[in-house]
């Protein structure tokens, strides 16, 4: 019987808490993954992580692009264990790279609702003018390209004579695959970046009911513009952010960019100015990097804003209203800045069940000076969170005195945090993973029979009932206890009653329990406290 429900349980490990964040603080190293919290990848040369996604079964996809010597770029993609070490069921020893015939960057990475893998990125045509092209792959779980998205896996699309970014993508729920970035133009004989929104059918194809042929601009005033973030809201809406440039003042002045369309991809008259609202922070260059809507719509953009003379740049998080305005009541005026050294930059954030604002990114000395990999959380009032580190904000470095950059950061179902993007060896960058604990789902509210919970009180003293009104007639039942590691700690042999009481002489800490009759398993999480 223990043979039958042991891989169940193993799985449901994987879903439930690590219980021993309780006793080790948020932020910190998670042991577990990899032995060391971290994991590097060196391709040989230079290397970078820029998305990071989970699928359901909670293992790790990493896109990015590793450089050659000769600085000719290669998509990859990884796919770790939740151990963090590399799945070698995955592409070629965990790893799938997609050189084309020219050279291929991957920037983002999403599942489409039946599991199969979607990187987006960009595509040079070395064999031409060396322009660069919107890039689609398609894998299935295996790490192979599926023949029947686009050309043998891929497709790849122009939308001007120019260069033409992809940035960020996102998968509709009906399939449909959304892309922000920008598209190249011309105003006079100057050459313009475009932000864009582009939506592609299910099967590469772009979707021509969306805006024009498949595209949203939004004109630019001067040259340098991006949308480096998207996604859709659960009304069909579709949210992007990066930055804008203003007309040329004599200095370069880019203000933080967000954008609404509707499902059709006309521009959202209710947000903004015409779907449009730019936020000028400092005067000087500010950008947005990471993007989250919480449940109520409101949006949370993160990146860094120049201060003036200095030149320094400071972390940035803004929180709009779903109508495009600034809340006002969250940090002042909708703003939030953080400033510890002369480089502190947010490349992506992540609202936590708690509400609690998760952001990822770097801390460090101006230029090619030293950088730590950095981890900020704040309440939702936009305050820091003084639980995490000694003043809300984590460092981590991986090299001693060298270079970190995290570019993504999300959260397991467990509540660990996972971030992800490059670290300089010393002669190179590499792609690293980092797994951190935290302190989300590691409490269990007490149950009790009305709420039909098999077991009561949870937590508990390591005296339980079990309230087995709500399972099937069975002669006999078996209940076990399997601690974290996988292992039985408890069993007994009960018999047909409404309740039966059961002491657990196990010293405190988080476990699973089974209940096994002919007819079912019941599996859940039982803490015990002295």
């Amino acid at each position: 019987m223990k043979k039958i429900f042991l891989p169940f349980v193993c799985f449901f490990l994987l879903a439930v808490s690590h219980y021993n964040a309780s006793a080790q603080p948020a932020g910190s190293l998670d042991p577990a993954f990899n032995s060391t919290g971290y994991y590097i990848h060196d391709f040989g040369f230079q290397d970078n992580l820029n998305q990071i996604i989970l699928q359901p079964d909670q293992k790790i996809l990493a896109t990015g692009v590793a450089l050659s010597s000769f600085f000719t770029g290669e998509l990859e993609v990884l796919r770790l264990n939740t151990n963090g070490v590399p799945d070698v069921n995955f592409g070629t020893n965990g790893v799938f790279a997609y050189p084309g015939s020219g050279e291929t960057y991957g920037y983002a990475i999403a599942l489409t609702p039946d599991n199969k893998i979607i990187v987006g990125g960009i595509y040079f045509n070395v064999e031409t003018d060396y322009t660069a092209d919107l890039l689609l792959i398609r894998l299935d779980q295996s790490g192979n390209l599926d023949p029947t998205f686009g050309t043998n896996g891929a497709i790849v699309v122009p939308l001007s004579p120019f260069d033409d970014y992809l940035q960020a993508l996102a998968v509709q729920p009906d399939g449909k695959i959304v892309v922000s970035g920008t598209l190249g133009e011309t105003a006079g004989f100057e050459l313009r970046n475009a932000p864009c929104i582009v939506r592609f059918l299910e099967n590469g194809q772009l979707d021509t009911a969306f805006g024009t042929n498949g595209v949203v601009k939004f004109t630019p005033e001067a040259i340098d513009n991006e949308l480096t973030s998207c996604m859709v809201q659960p009304d069909g809406k579709i949210v992007a952010s990066g930055h804008f440039e203003a007309e040329f003042v004599g200095y370069s002045n880019f203000d933080i960019l967000v954008v609404r369309v509707d499902e059709n991809g006309i521009p959202d008259a209710t947000f903004g100015v015409d779907g449009r609202v730019v936020t000028p922070v400092n005067g000087g260059v500010d950008d947005a990097f990471g993007m989250d809507i919480d449940n109520q719509g409101n949006i949370y953009v993160s990146g860094f804003t120049t201060l003036p003379v200095t030149l320094e740049l400071d972390m940035v998080l803004l929180k709009y209203l779903s109508n495009g305005q600034l809340d006002p009541d969250f940090g002042i005026a909708g703003l939030v800045t953080f400033n510890a050294q002369p480089y502190d930059v947010a490349n992506d954030l992540v609202i936590q069940p708690d509400g609690k604002i998760l952001l990822a990114g770097s801390i460090g000395g101006a230029f090619l000076d030293p950088k730590s990999f950095a981890l900020w959380r704040y309440l939702p009032n936009g305050s820091p969170d003084l639980t995490f580190g000694s003043t809300g904000h984590i460092t981590t470095d991986v090299f001693a005195g060298s270079m970190h950059e995290f570019n993504t950061v999300t959260l397991q179902n467990n509540g660990n945090i996972v971030a992800g993007g490059k670290g300089f060896n010393g002669t190179g960058n590499d792609m690293v993973v980092v797994r951190y604990l935290n302190d989300l789902n590691t409490g269990i509210n007490p149950l009790s029979p009305v709420n039909n919970a098999l077991v009561y009180p949870n937590p508990s003293n390591g005296s339980i009932i079990l309230n087995l009104t709500q399972i099937p007639a069975f002669e006999t039942a078996v209940f076990a206890v399997y601690n974290l590691q996988g292992s039985m700690v408890a069993q007994q042999t009960v018999t047909l009653q409404n309740a039966r009481y059961i002491n657990l002489h196990l010293p405190a800490g988080a476990y699973v329990y089974t209940l096994t009759t002919d007819k079912l398993t019941h599996t859940g999480k039982l803490c015990v406290l002295h």
